[in-house]
């Protein structure tokens, strides 16, 4: 295989890796927020913060570094 061409597969090869790692750090830090979400009862209508994300990372990311 020439030179181009296998650096052109081998990058591609790289993109995709990436990618796919990045897609699993997604959806880690996705199901993170998800039980911050439920630790938080958000999911109650009756919570100030309902259907909302904001500020869950602040305050939860702090109690597990103390927790540490």
């Amino acid at each position: 295989m020439g030179g181009d061409a296998h650096k052109l597969l081998t990058g591609s090869t790289n993109i995709v890796h990436n990618t796919m790692i990045n897609h699993v750090e997604e959806q880690q830090k996705q199901e993170r927020l998800d039980s911050w979400y439920k630790k938080d009862g958000r999911g109650s209508k009756r919570h100030p913060m309902h259907a909302l994300y904001t500020g869950l990372a602040e305050k939860y990311m702090n109690k597990e570094q103390n927790d540490a």
